[in-house]
């Protein structure tokens, strides 16, 4: 009878040299070689709950939906800037007014859009509790044994994931301090540095999300096929 070996396979960007090895019970008979595509040989992905894939596209929006407001704030919406534009256009028509006023009033029109913060920073705090009872029922944040495996690219990966989650707390925290500052007690002076390291903060997520992306496509070329069929639920 037939026996099939196969060499104990090596995880790395060399996968295409494994081969399954069969060898018949007689030392005379031929060795054939056959390529591992031939037998569908895959990596084992780590499978994702329907809970998990539901938290993460929908933190993935809140995340994307709170940038755009702040690049809405800083840009199309700037209250310096539209004071001004304020300010010329109805000096056009013969009214002047000052430019406190004038900030007043581009602040004013902002705030509708400015609500939208709020409730995406509401919900970032939800997700905060949704992934933390993730964290104690399905999913730890962090596995000692997968770090001691994991090859030096991974471990870097699994570092700034861990990153990621340190950051959006501190958004979350920070955010609810700004917004609940007065009924804190919590000095003028003491929220504007709070709200200068928030805003500092929003930084890293305009690093992350390119990079997050940018090694999805790697995972997918390299040893982690599928990772991305696997999130969506496919």
């Amino acid at each position: 009878m037939a026996s099939i070996r196969l060499p104990r396979p090596r995880i790395r960007a060399q996968r295409w040299f494994l081969f399954a090895l069969i060898q018949l019970d007689k030392a005379s008979d031929p060795i054939i070689l056959i390529p591992a595509s031939a037998i569908n040989i895959k990596m084992k992905l780590k499978n994702y709950s329907y809970l998990f894939r539901i938290w993460h596209w929908a933190n993935s929006l809140v995340v994307l939906g709170l940038m755009g407001t702040v690049f809405l704030r800083k840009g199309f919406l700037s209250y310096k800037t539209n004071a001004g534009v304020i300010q010329s256009r109805l000096a056009e028509n013969g009214t002047t007014i000052d430019i406190d006023l004038a900030k007043a009033i581009a602040k004013s029109i902002r705030e509708p859009m400015w609500d939208w913060h709020y409730i995406l920073g509401f919900s970032l705090i939800a997700m905060i509790v949704v992934r933390l009872v993730l964290h104690f029922s399905e999913r730890p944040l962090f596995v000692a044994s997968e770090w001691k495996q994991n090859q030096p690219h991974k471990k870097l990966a699994q570092l700034f994931y861990s990153l990621y989650y340190l950051v959006i707390l501190f958004m979350g925290l920070s955010g609810l301090s700004l917004y609940f500052g007065q009924d804190l007690g919590l000095s003028k002076d003491l929220q504007h540095i709070i709200k200068e390291i928030h805003e500092t903060g929003m930084i890293f997520f305009i690093v992350f999300v390119p990079l997050h992306l940018i090694g999805l496509v790697v995972a997918e070329n390299r040893d982690e096929k599928g990772v991305v069929s696997n999130m969506i639920g496919r």
